[in-house]
C-alpha cells in the first residue's frame, strides 16, 4: 500500500509541472456589437497541439511553456454570430504575438485553419480555450490579448 500511495504522489507532482493555471482579474470585453468576451484563466503547459498538424502533440523545450487563454463569449444579440478565433493573438511583454493553434470549446479540439470559424447561437454564452504557437520563454510573465486589433491586458487576480 506504501508504494502505490508513493507512486499516486509522484504522479500528482509529475502533472503539476506539466501545467500552470492563473485566474485573471474579471473584466468584460467587447468583441463585436452585442458579443462581449471575458477572459478567465491564462494557463502555462508543457505541450500543445500545433494548427494543421492533427494528432500531433508538441512538447516545450526546457525554460519554455506554451500558453492558453480560458474566454467566456456571450452573444446578447438576437442573432447567431461567427467568431472567428485567427484574429486572436497573444502578446508577451516585449510585443512578441503567438498564433492561436487550437481552439477547445464544449469537448471539441479544433486546430484546422477551415474550422477557427465557430458559430455561437444568439443568447448564448459560451466558454473557450484558445492555445498559443510557438512556446514562449518562462521568464515572460506580463501577456495580453490582441482579438481584432483591440489590445486586453491579462491581469492576475488579486490573492485572497
Amino acid at each position: 500500500m506504501k508504494l502505490k500511495n508513493m507512486l499516486l504522489v509522484l504522479l500528482f507532482f509529475t502533472a503539476m509541472s506539466l501545467s500552470y493555471s492563473q485566474m485573471l482579474k474579471e473584466a468584460t470585453h467587447e468583441y463585436l456589437p452585442g458579443v462581449t468576451l471575458k477572459p478567465l484563466i491564462i494557463r502555462s503547459e508543457r505541450s500543445t497541439f500545433k494548427r494543421g498538424e492533427y494528432q500531433v502533440e508538441y512538447v516545450a523545450k526546457k525554460g519554455f511553456k506554451f500558453k492558453s487563454v480560458t474566454i467566456d463569449i456571450s452573444n446578447t444579440t438576437d442573432k447567431d454570430v461567427v467568431l472567428d478565433f485567427e484574429s486572436f493573438f497573444l502578446v508577451d511583454e516585449q510585443g512578441n504575438r503567438y498564433e492561436s493553434t487550437n481552439v477547445l470549446q464544449s469537448g471539441k479540439l479544433t486546430n484546422k485553419t477551415d474550422k477557427f470559424q465557430m458559430p455561437l447561437k444568439a443568447g448564448k454564452t459560451k466558454r473557450y480555450s484558445v492555445g498559443f504557437w510557438p512556446a514562449v520563454p518562462v521568464e515572460l510573465k506580463t501577456f495580453r490579448l490582441d482579438v481584432d486589433g483591440d489590445i486586453i491586458d491579462l491581469e492576475a487576480s488579486e490573492k485572497k
